[in-house]
């Protein structure tokens, strides 16, 4: 079995997901990167890494107006895209994959 890959900042798929919830519910980048085990400067400079990437995207999404919460859709997607990000694997939705298989 694979192991995660620490990023060289520190961030790992599970770190960020941790971080992501925690701000999710708090709205504190600060409370969140605590929940996380992180700084919130290296929080910020993370998003600011890849500012179209998802993380960035779902941070924006749980800052939102009215928003308190991420929906168990974006937590999931997330999940599966930090996997994969994990893995090095190819983030692909399954039916592309099964599409993918029937066409060769």
């Amino acid at each position: 079995m694979t192991r995660p890959r620490t990023r060289h900042d520190g961030w790992t798929a599970a770190s960020q997901l941790r971080f992501l919830e925690a701000l999710a519910r708090t709205r504190s980048v600060s409370r969140a990167a605590r929940a996380a085990g992180m700084s919130r400067e290296s929080a910020y400079r993370l998003r600011k890494r890849e500012p179209r990437g998802l993380f960035a995207a779902i941070w924006e999404s749980a800052m939102g107006a009215g928003r308190t919460h991420l929906t168990r859709a974006e937590i999931d997607e997330g999940h599966r895209r930090a996997i994969a990000a994990a893995c090095a694997v190819e983030a692909r939705a399954p039916t592309a994959a099964l599409a993918a298989r029937s066409t060769s």
